[in-house]
C-alpha cells in the first residue's frame, strides 16, 4: 500500500532543513513558473526510487487537492535547461496531472559538492523511509563525499550526525547509531535487521564489534531463529546482546593487556 503523506510532519523537517541550509549556501536563487521538458533528472540522486504508477497517481491526486506544498529545486545548467535538485517524485505527478510546468526554485552557481549537500537535505524530509532505505541513503551520500575528498569543505563529516538526524526527523543519538550501522555491520546482520529479526539498538551494538565477532554473532542469531518456536527472535536477541558484551569485555582486556606490554617495553 502507497504511503500517506504526513504534511504537517513534513512541512517541519522542511523548515528545520531550509535553516540548515540557508547557513550553508549563499547562492542566489529565485522562483519561476518553467517547461518541464526543460528539466533533466539528476542522475546521481542517490534518493532516486523506482516509484510504482500507484504511488505517483497517489501524489498527483494530493497536488491536484492540496497544490505543490513544496517547489522543486533545480540548477541552471544553460539557458533554460535545468538539473533537478529535488522534487523527481512531485515533477512526475505533476506531469501525471497532463501540466506542462511547474514551480521551481532556482539556485544558482552551485558546485557538484553543493548540488550533492542539498540533494541529501532537500529530498530527505519529503517522504517516510525504511530502515534498509535510510541506511541506503546514507551509504550513497558518505560514497559520493568521497569523491570530494580534496575539494569539499571538511565540516561536511564533521556535521554529517546533524544531517542525518534532521534529514530523517530523529535524535542525535539515533543518527550515531545509524551512521555506524551504515559504516562497520555486517551485510548478513544488516539484512537481519531489514527483515525486522534485529532492532537498532542490537544493530548498532553489534556493529561495534570486529568482523570475524559479527560473523559469529550472526550464526548465533540464525541458528536461534532455526528452532522456529514463539520466542525464538526475543531468544536470538538475548544470546546476541549476552555474547556482544561478553566479547566486547575481552577486547577490553586484550587491549589494555598489549597497553601494559607496550609501556613495560619502552618503559
Amino acid at each position: 500500500m502507497a504511503k500517506k503523506l504526513k504534511t504537517d510532519a513534513a512541512v517541519a523537517r522542511f523548515a528545520r532543513l531550509a535553516e540548515t541550509v540557508a547557513k550553508e549556501q549563499k547562492s542566489v536563487e529565485r522562483t519561476e513558473i518553467i517547461p518541464i521538458d526543460s528539466i533533466v533528472m539528476n542522475r546521481d540522486n542517490i534518493f532516486s526510487t523506482n516509484d510504482t504508477e500507484e504511488s505517483i497517481n497517489e501524489l498527483a491526486k494530493n497536488i491536484e487537492e492540496n497544490g505543490l506544498l513544496h517547489n522543486i529545486v533545480v540548477t541552471e545548467i544553460e539557458p533554460d535547461k535545468y538539473l533537478l535538485i529535488s522534487g523527481e517524485r512531485r515533477t512526475k505527478a505533476v506531469k501525471a496531472l497532463g501540466r506542462d510546468k511547474i514551480k521551481a526554485t532556482i539556485k544558482n552557481d552551485l558546485s557538484e559538492f553543493e548540488i550533492l549537500k542539498m540533494l541529501f537535505f532537500a529530498n530527505s524530509e519529503t517522504r517516510e523511509y525504511t530502515t534498509e532505505e535510510k541506511i541506503n541513503i546514507i551509504q550513497n551520500f558518505l560514497t559520493k563525499l568521497e569523491e570530494f575528498e580534496d575539494k569539499s569543505d571538511k565540516e561536511a563529516l564533521k556535521k554529517f550526525r546533524e544531517y542525518v538526524s534532521q534529514a530523517f526527523n530523529i535524535n542525535d543519538r539515533q543518527a550515531s547509531k545509524l551512521i555506524t550501522i551504515t559504516s562497520e555491520l555486517t551485510e548478513p546482520l544488516k539484512q537481519l535487521l531489514y527483515d525486522d529479526m534485529l532492532d537498532i539498538n542490537t544493530a548498532a551494538s553489534l556493529a561495534q564489534l570486529p568482523p570475524a565477532y559479527q560473523e559469529y554473532a550472526s550464526d548465533i542469531i540464525n541458528k536461534t531463529l532455526a528452532k522456529n518456536t514463539p520466542e525464538c527472535k526475543k531468544n536470538a536477541v538475548d544470546n546476541v546482546l549476552t555474547f556482544s558484551k561478553q566479547a566486547k569485555n575481552v577486547i577490553s582486556k586484550t587491549n589494555n593487556a598489549l597497553a601494559k606490554s607496550r609501556t613495560s617495553r619502552t618503559s
